[in-house]
């Protein structure tokens, strides 16, 4: 992340820091009680996050696991997918509203995985904040995501060039071992809670502003 933003505006030298970010959300130890496939994906920029990429790949999925769901939260998205069988619109949810953040967490914390095969972005918020409840996060190894995701680890990264059949082997790669998978829960949100917290990156800054 460091290395493009340097790029993109064309600075130059040494002395710049990346001190990472935090989650705009409170985490909570959620159950993941999910018994189905169910997929997640939220943007308020439908297409510009992947949002057609995310249902082709839910459509594919389907084929192979039929009871397999798609949650879409955010920017309303079209009606082909809005009908589909399977698919399920929660809107705009406002975390400053407590209903609305219940929700949220609910659905976060008892979803599959995170679809988000996005097309701009930098270090994506939403990755974190699903990762403070376990879920992990399927996106492209591009922009600051390769330092939020490790392949196989707390995810699956996407590399150049990907296809919607290469974001349907990353899920099934997911839950094809149900002992694997949950380990790989247990280590995504324990990396976004040591990590991925304000109080760590605020620490860090006044360590290094110190020296």
């Amino acid at each position: 992340a460091l290395e493009e933003t340097k790029k993109n505006y064309g600075l130059e030298g040494e002395n710049f820091l990346r001190v990472g970010l935090g989650g705009n959300i409170e985490y909570t130890n959620e159950p993941y009680l999910a018994k189905s496939l169910k997929l997640l994906f939220i943007s308020l920029d439908f297409e510009g996050k992947g949002g057609w990429l995310a249902f082709e790949a839910f459509l594919k999925l389907r084929q192979k696991v039929p009871a397999t769901r798609l949650t879409v939260i955010g920017e309303k998205p079209p009606k082909e997918v809005l009908e589909a069988e399977g698919v399920e619109y929660l809107g705009r949810l406002k975390k400053e509203d407590v209903n609305d953040l219940e929700t949220f967490k609910k659905v976060i914390s008892k979803s599959t995985c995170l679809l988000h095969p996005t097309q701009k972005d930098a270090t994506p918020l939403v990755i974190v904040e699903c990762g403070y409840f376990g879920t992990p996060t399927i996106a492209p190894a591009r922009f600051g995501i390769p330092e939020m995701i490790s392949d196989g680890v707390t995810g699956g990264l996407l590399q150049a060039n990907f296809t919607v059949k290469d974001m349907v082997d990353k899920v099934l790669d997911l839950i094809e071992d149900h002992q694997k998978y949950n380990h790989m829960r247990d280590k995504t949100q324990n990396w976004f809670r040591r990590h991925f917290i304000w109080s760590r990156v605020s620490q860090e800054m006044v360590e290094k502003i110190e020296l």
